[in-house]
This record gives structure tokens, sequence and C-alpha cells, in this order.
């Protein structure tokens, strides 16, 4: 039976599990989704009415039956732009072909590894730590606010210690190339500007003293835990993703036994079989939980703390557990 990828062109994760589903000689269709549908070759069919649909490949169909599962890794825009399309028509395109592609997900009756109609709704900073806390991990405190009163208040609460972060990555376009908005520590000139403080909700957070940080990628049973010593490293102090390998070191490391459990139990419950939880670990070894992210990227910490990852992915997509 085939696995189906859903991707991008230039995805070196989904590359890393192919080439083990490859060496293991197990069948696979990679659909690169900026490439579709205008230089993808593979074409979808399903007839209303019937109980499965198909992807043709040249003389090929391979009904959906005969699919061992889907990884719906990630989804990417088509360039447009050498189509000779408007920027209207390319919205109809890009939406279209989503509302395909979701939908040949959903009707999938078997195993689907990270499907964003079970993860989309759980991708949600504040409602993370709900779950989370739930589930006994350690939150920090946290206070998402329009009113620089309360955002003060916190702040003097906590010995004016505190992060300032966004409840999702975003990105900022500048001259000199696309950057990212980092989490970074609140002062006293940021609580004086009352009209941003009106302008958006800001999501501040107690400092959380950390000896090293934590990604934890869970792949159905397994976890597999890379310790990143972001202290080392001025930059990365508040926001390891300021990436500096060569001054950053990660490590594999086995996580305590009551973390490690709860991560699996954690994940599972929320009907997921993939996702990755970063970790801040004090210098008293407590481990406060900081994100999920449900469909997250492990690539650098397989290649940087020797962690199997790929082959894990590759194997629970070869082997999946028994759909409910």
């Amino acid at each position: 039976m085939t696995v189906l990828i859903l991707t991008y062109s230039d995805d070196p994760h989904a590359t890393a599990v192919c080439e083990w589903l490859e060496d293991e000689g197990t069948p696979f269709v990679r659909i690169d989704t900026d490439k579709y549908p205008f230089e993808h070759e593979p074409c979808f069919q399903h007839i209303a009415g019937n109980a499965s649909w198909s992807i043709q490949i040249g003389m090929e169909v391979i009904p959906s039956t005969a699919l061992r599962s889907i990884w719906h890794r990630r989804i990417q825009d088509p360039d447009t732009a050498t189509a000779g399309v408007s920027s209207d028509e390319h919205r109809i395109i890009v939406s279209e072909r989503d509302e395909l592609l979701r939908a040949l997900v959903t009707a999938f009756d078997g195993f689907v590894l990270c499907d964003r109609d079970v993860y989309e709704p759980l991708d949600r900073k504040c409602y993370q730590y709900q779950l989370a806390a739930r589930f006994g991990f350690n939150i920090p405190d946290t206070l998402v606010t329009t009113s620089v009163t309360l955002a003060r208040a916190f702040y003097e609460d906590h010995n004016r210690d505190v992060i300032f972060k966004l409840q999702r990555s975003q990105w900022i376009d500048y001259p000199t190339g696309r950057h990212a908005v980092y989490s970074q520590p609140l002062n006293e000139e940021d609580l004086v500007l009352d009209h941003l403080w009106k302008s958006a909700p800001c999501l501040v957070q107690e400092r959380i003293p950390k000896a090293f940080e934590v990604r934890a990628t869970v792949v159905g049973d397994q976890v597999f835990a890379c310790a990143i010593h972001s202290q080392d490293y001025p930059d990365t102090r508040h926001d390891y993703r300021r990436y500096n390998f060569d001054e950053v070191s990660h490590r594999a490391i086995a996580l305590p036994e009551e973390v490690e459990a709860t991560c699996t139990r954690f994940v599972r419950s929320l009907g997921l079989y993939f996702a990755s939880i970063d970790f801040a670990v004090t210098p008293t070894g407590k481990f406060v939980f900081l994100d999920l992210n449900p469909n997250g990227q492990w690539l650098w910490t397989e290649k940087l703390a020797g962690l199997p990852i790929s082959r894990a992915i590759a194997t629970i997509l070869q082997s999946p557990p028994v759909h409910v």
C-alpha cells in the first residue's frame, strides 16, 4: 500500500522521511503543493456518491482504498505569477485547491498524520496554556490585554521581569529582508506607549529563569527530546529561534519519566500523533511549558542531537495505529 505526502518542493523534513520510506521499499506519492496544479502532474478524481477517490499519475491510478496513510505535512501556495493570472484568479485557484485537498483528507477513512482540521484549533497559545495546565504542566503566569494599566500592574507584580511575545509567529518585511518578531523583555519605555497597547492585544508573561530549553518531539508513543543551551549565547537567551548553531549546543536528553509520560498523554488527548512541545528548564530542574506546535519543525534537532525523528515518522506512516 502507498503513503500519500502533502508538502512543498523545498521541504527538507519531507525529503528526510521520503528517503527512509524509499530505503524501506515503501511506495509513496509526494505532492508538492506549491507546484500544484500548474506544474504538478497528479490528478485527483472524486465522483459524488462514490465511497473513495483516486490519484492519477500518468497512466497509474491509485484509489484511496490503496493508501496506507496520509501525511498532511505542510501546504504552500503555488506561484501563480508565472501562470499569468490575476490576483482574484490566484485567490480562487488557491481556495479551490485547498478545498479539494482538505476534503480528500477529511474523506479518507484511514490514518492521517498532522490533519489540519484536527490541529489548527489547537495552534492557539492561550488555549494551549489552558489545556496544558489541566494536564499538570507548569505554566508561566500570563496576561493578554489591551490595557497598559493592567500590563503595568502585572509588570510590577513580577518584579519588573516580564517577557513580551506574540500569540502566533509573525514576520515583518524590511528593505534588508524578512525578519521574525521574537520574544523580548518588557521595559519601562514600553509601558508609556498607551496607544500601542490599545491597538492590539499584547501577551506578557513572567520571565522563567532558564538553565536550558527543551524541544520535545512526540511521534506516536515516542518522545525525542533535545536540550537547547540557549543561555550560552546572548541573542538566544529570550528566544532560541534566533538560531546560532555554532554557539548554542544541542544534545539529546532523557526526559524525567513523569514529564515524558505527560507529553505522550497530552498529545494523544488532543487527537494528535505528532507534536513538538517547548519547555524552559529552570536551574532547579523544573520543566515549564512554553508552547505546543502541533505541526512543528524538527530536522535541526535531528541533525544536531542525533535524534531519529524522520525514521520514527516514516515508521508510523508505514505501520499506522488503528484508526478510530
